[in-house]
């Protein structure tokens, strides 16, 4: 059986029975296609931004293209709605997690103020330093994966291609990457 019948007229149990007998990428496709409008706007109530709900839709198909295949999924529609809302869920504890951190290096900003351009200068001339010490303590493939998205804008596909690694792990070491790398710049900060 293809997609000889019109696209639409196959149900998602029908599209899930066909993905578990065949394993055809194109019938997830089909059945993500179904609902990828109204997941874009279910994302962006969430998130508040149109750029990070089309980054969550995209991140949300590529766990529907691992998990639908298991053959697990029998209510693909509330499957794929609380895949999505966990998924924007994470999305906003790490913006929180990257705001309170970014609050924590506000406090200091303050004590900069008053200061005259050479001392500010100094004071990022130690910051940078800082930074390089902390990404020589990194895990290698940490550094690999920061110094490849951040310092040479690839996206998570070009590191992966890079590095080997999945995107998944990709995304992965980015994220503890970038945390490790925080928690290393204040501790080295407040060492001196």
């Amino acid at each position: 059986m293809g997609l000889n019948k019109k696209r639409k007229e196959y149900s998602d149990k029908e599209l899930l029975a066909l993905i578990e007998q065949t394993g055809d990428v194109a019938y997830i496709g089909e059945l993500f296609k179904k609902y990828s409008v109204m997941l874009l706007g279910f994302s962006m109530n969430y998130l508040k931004s149109e750029a990070a709900a089309k980054d969550a839709v995209m991140d949300v198909f590529e766990i529907v293209l691992l998990e639908i295949p298991k053959g697990t999924v029998k209510n693909f529609r509330n499957w794929l709605f609380v895949v999505a809302r966990n998924y924007c869920y994470k999305v906003l504890r790490e913006e929180k997690q990257l705001l309170d951190y970014e609050e924590v290096l506000g406090e200091h900003e303050s004590d900069f103020v008053e200061e005259d351009a050479e001392t500010l200068r100094d004071k990022q001339e130690a910051r940078l330093a800082h930074l390089e010490t902390a990404m020589g303590q990194l895990k290698e493939e940490h550094k690999k994966c920061l110094t490849l998205f951040y310092y040479q804008n690839k996206s998570y596909k070009e590191v992966a291609a890079i590095t080997g690694f999945e995107v998944k792990k990709v995304k992965s070491y980015i994220q503890n990457g970038k945390r490790n790398l925080g928690n290393m710049i204040v501790a080295i900060g407040a060492g001196q």
